[in-house]
């Protein structure tokens, strides 16, 4: 359901959910996650099947999930049984029997053997382990590539899977099973939040994937992309004991320092060493009560914020030279450990504060599960209201548009239960115009929107819808309505939108997309053209990125690409003979391309020479 035609940051919210919390993880390379050699052709007077599959697997089922070692240890040991005399019959439990006997201790083995023809099926994260599942389909269909797929049992289970990544993913906190799709590895960069008296931005080469989750069963699951992202490590199949680690997930796994994601942001605190037990970021420092039960005592002034922080507990005292905070707490019989709080917003108190001996008794990282301890009155009883049906307009948006190419992947229909563009509508506006203004304001994060020129299409009752029309046809509609029951007020609910190239070329457009023309000054889709300045937060904002089909080409006078081209950027170069007119236009400009080698933009003044990029996936996280 994302899209984006600007930054690879940006993307599609409607309908989904990202995170950016995932992408920093960064402290070991991912490791190779080889499926298992084959096919191993099993002589097949060794195996009865089907009868001995259906034993096994009825064996097997009773003990859980198997580890792709486990599995390939119990072929290779059927493979060695004798073989059975000619006319006799080997006996179904007898098999079972002798390879419970083989593995020894690891005869308890947990899960299905996968037999097809005595030939073992793909295993994950090969993709293959998952043809014709539908899940797999929807997420590959907006991915440049699949290189691992794997089940995981509980969606609810993703910090096991990738360990490291806890927080910001309410979308995998159920109990349903999710299909986890991730593209192969490309070169990107990486951010690093930087403590006071340090550069702001401290970006460093860093590999990146794409990665789709799809929640729920095959034939009901609900796709969510998360973009451009990293992880250190990723655990496709969980072992047994993964498993157990799953009854005390908080705080073991979730605040477990061998996967903290950014160690030089512990410095205020002394670094990541051994003496370090729990590591986690609070989201909002005025919950360190809920964080810490025996300190929800009254607030002191430097946690009376909604800012986060960064929290390190110590096994014991911390031995740090920080000037101690003295939090108010109660002794609940516990053990004591110092806790250091690292601020994202340094004040007043500096860096970083020492609170020392707090009790650790009821703590959790996972505090949305733990009741608010502060007292709230009890609700007004108002009069129920019986929900005013949606107008039939609102069902299919995309139908009412009218687009020369294919729909934009940005945004989505209006839910059975619409809920805000969390982005854009903290609060709802007091019409649906102000909010359609709101919502396309400095602050839009889709990269494909223009700017205005919208005309209200439908007002009926609670409900609203926008549209922005060129030469008589829809080519972006925008629903509203003041019928959530999320925020009071108009706020957005649904989008569709054909490709911004057939937006009214004098409306701007809510990111800085330049729509490049054909020879005849007919416009380009994006999906075929376009140019954009690069993410700054990564410090290229000052290249132009320039999308042609398959590859990237920077217009790049600082030289903050080099490191992904093979040539430089050059403002009075000459044309080469070989280059071809590619036919495209922006404004004088023409492109000129060399095949696999460089771009040349040609002007009337002078002709520039664009670097091609080496690797045309790049991302910035």
């Amino acid at each position: 359901l994302h899209g984006s035609l600007g930054d690879p940051e940006v993307a599609g919210r409607l309908g989904d959910r990202q995170t950016p919390e995932v992408v920093q993880r960064q402290k070991q390379p991912v490791p190779v996650i080889e499926p298992p050699e084959g096919p191993h052709n099993w002589p097949a007077h060794e195996v009865d099947t089907p009868e001995l599959d259906v034993a096994l697997q009825g064996w097997l089922d009773q003990r859980g999930r198997p580890t792709d070692g486990e599995l390939l240890l119990v072929r290779a040991r059927i493979a060695t049984l004798p073989g059975r005399s000619p006319g006799r019959r080997r006996s179904i439990l007898a098999a079972a029997a002798s390879i419970a006997l083989l593995l020894g201790v690891a005869g308890l083995v947990i899960g299905r053997v996968p037999l097809i023809g005595g030939v073992a099926r793909p295993a994950p994260p090969d993709p293959a382990a998952f043809a014709g599942d539908p899940r797999l389909a929807l997420c590959a269909s907006g991915m440049t590539d699949v290189a691992q797929v794997f089940e995981m049992t509980h969606a609810r289970w993703f910090p096991l899977y990738f360990p490291g990544w806890w927080g910001g993913a309410e979308e995998l906190e159920v109990d349903d099973p999710a299909l986890v799709v991730i593209s192969g590895q490309r070169p990107g960069q990486r951010y690093v939040p930087q403590p006071s008296g340090l550069p702001e931005n401290l970006s460093t080469p860093n590999p990146v994937i794409e990665m789709c989750i799809a929640v729920g069963p095959p034939d009901g699951a609900i796709v969510h992309r998360y973009g451009q992202t990293w992880f250190d490590r990723i655990v496709p199949v969980l072992s047994a004991a993964d498993i157990e680690r799953a009854a005390r997930m908080d705080p073991e796994v979730l605040a477990d320092p061998a996967n903290w994601h950014v160690p030089e942001r512990l410095a205020p605190c002394g670094g990541l060493t051994d003496n370090v037990q729990y590591v986690f970021e609070a989201r909002r420092l005025r919950d360190f009560g809920r964080y810490f039960p025996s300190a929800a005592g009254p607030s002191v002034a430097a946690f009376d914020t909604d800012e986060g922080a960064t929290v390190v507990v110590f096994r014991g005292p911390s031995g740090i030279a920080i000037q101690p905070l003295n939090v108010p707490q109660r002794d609940l019989g516990g053990e004591r450990h110092d806790v250091c709080v690292i601020f994202f917003q340094p004040g007043p108190a500096g860096d970083a504060v020492l609170i020392r001996d707090i009790d650790l008794t009821g703590f959790h990282v996972r505090i949305e599960q733990l009741p608010d301890p502060t007292p709230t009155p009890a609700p007004t009883v108002t009069p129920a209201l019986t929900p005013e049906p949606a107008p039939s307009w609102v069902g299919d948006i995309a139908s009412q548009l009218d687009c020369d190419g294919p729909i934009a992947s940005i945004g989505d229909e209006v839910a059975a239960d619409p809920s805000p563009d969390a982005f854009f509508s903290d609060h709802g506006s007091a019409t649906a115009r102000e909010a359609l203004t709101l919502f396309l304001g400095p602050t839009n994060m889709y990269g494909s929107l223009p700017t205005g020129g919208f005309d209200e299409l439908h007002a009926e009752g609670h409900w609203a819808s926008f549209g922005h029309v060129v030469d008589g046809r829809p080519r972006a509609i925008i629903v509203l309505t003041d019928r959530t029951r999320y925020v009071p007020g108009w706020s957005v609910v649904g989008l569709r939108a054909c490709d911004a190239s057939e937006f009214d070329p004098a409306v701007p457009i809510t990111w800085p997309v330049t729509i490049w023309t054909d020879a005849s000054g007919r416009r380009v889709s994006t999906a075929t053209i376009h140019s954009q300045p690069g993410p700054g937060h990564c410090g290229w904002d000052s290249a132009i990125w320039l999308q042609v089909g398959g590859d990237v080409y920077f217009r790049d006078p600082k030289g903050v690409m080099d490191e992904w081209t093979a040539t430089r950027f050059d403002a009075t170069a000459e044309l080469p003979t070989r280059a071809v007119d590619s036919g495209y236009r922006s404004g004088d400009q023409e492109l000129w391309l060399d095949p696999g080698r460089d771009a040349y933009v040609v002007s009337p003044s002078h002709t520039e020479r664009w670097p091609r990029s080496t690797f045309p996936g790049i991302g910035c996280m």
